[in-house]
């Protein structure tokens, strides 16, 4: 049982989703564990957000809206300052996403409980935009470092969510706050790694998050398609960075994560660049403009890119033809992967 002696803070930054917002606020008030503040910080939503939220009358509820439009980053980092002196843990919702109503609890005791200084994580459970279970993530090792969180990314299919995250707000600051890269992607992996490094990643299995999978979630679509590729740059050289401020490796150690952190960025280079090229394809008045774009990334860059990637550029310039254009061809990778993942498990 966790006595309500710590003032849990719950941010829930928001842009033109209403609708899902409701659904995710009803998730943070109705948890099991009362002691919280939450603050719901607006980038300038012009869908009805902030007649909903001055029909709320919850005293724990502050609803904040932004002079100017600052991005999904720029109210993570301006609202965890926002809470009272009294918040030592904080946790992050996106407005899409929902908390288990034991979320709180289970997650501050078993902070409490393994005496973790830093970050704490939770089991996630996939839904889809009408919330229907799709899948869950597959569980996480109890108590990882940070090149145990790296090398999981390197060499596994975990996935990585700010949703579901317990962390630290003194460590947050140490840390100089949710890093701010071009795009949203990659951040929640780099916020992780570098608490982490702070002490460890503990993961309590009984807390539950539930992310919401849709066509407007960043993860799932191409807007700012070459930015990601540029936001990919940003965070490994954040990771870089991170990793030699830290005394946590001994050399054995930090040639073995620059190693697996390598993989992890080809994958990432790799994946993004693939969807890329395929959301061109099936928007065929861009397909043409940023294709070449593409290909002379990977030429001037063949390091950071897979086999497929490489593949696909060097037929294209022998025969003219771009083999990922074919659905065919895709529908054939996808199943080596998944035969490759099979032998691996």
């Amino acid at each position: 049982m966790v006595e309500l002696i710590n003032t849990v803070g719950v941010l829930i930054p928001t842009f033109q989703r209403k609708t899902y917002l409701d659904e995710a606020l009803k998730s943070v008030g109705e948890q099991t564990y009362d002691n919280i503040e939450i603050i719901v910080i607006d980038n300038g939503s012009t869908d009805g957000t902030a007649a909903f939220m001055s029909s709320i009358s919850d005293p724990r509820i502050r609803f904040i809206v932004n002079e100017t439009n600052i991005g999904m980053i720029g109210s993570i980092n301006k609202g965890i300052n926002l809470f009272s002196d009294k918040v030592e843990w904080c946790t992050i919702v996106s407005d899409d996403d929902l908390l288990d109503k034991e979320f709180i609890k289970n997650t501050l005791h078993t902070a409490i409980a393994t005496a973790a200084k830093s970050i704490v994580h939770s089991h996630r459970i996939f839904i889809d935009g009408q919330g229907n279970r799709i899948r869950e993530a597959a569980l996480s090792p109890p108590e990882e470092t940070a090149l145990d969180y790296m090398k999981m990314r390197a060499y596994s299919q975990r996935e990585t969510y700010l949703t579901g995250v317990l962390f630290n707000r003194t460590m947050f600051n140490e840390i100089n706050g949710y890093p701010a890269f071009s795009t949203g992607l990659a951040s929640d992996d780099a916020f992780i790694f570098a608490l982490s490094f702070k002490d460890r990643l503990v993961f309590d299995h009984h807390a539950i998050a539930y992310i919401r999978l849709h066509e407007g979630a960043e993860s799932l679509n191409c807007s700012d398609s070459m930015k990601k590729l540029d936001t990919i740059k940003q965070f490994s050289e954040y990771c870089e960075r991170v990793t030699k401020e830290s005394i946590a490796f001994n050399k054995r150690q930090l040639r073995y994560f620059e190693h697996a952190f390598k993989r992890y960025l080809r994958g990432l280079y790799s994946y993004w660049w693939i969807q890329i090229a395929h959301c061109d394809f099936n928007q065929e008045n861009r397909y043409h403009e940023q294709l070449s774009d593409l290909i002379s990334l990977v030429k001037e860059n063949r390091d950071n890119f897979t086999f497929r990637v490489k593949f696909a550029v060097a037929f294209r310039g022998l025969t003219g033809i771009f083999p990922e254009a074919s659905r065919v061809y895709r529908t054939c990778w996808d199943y080596i992967i998944k035969i490759h993942q099979l032998l691996r498990a």
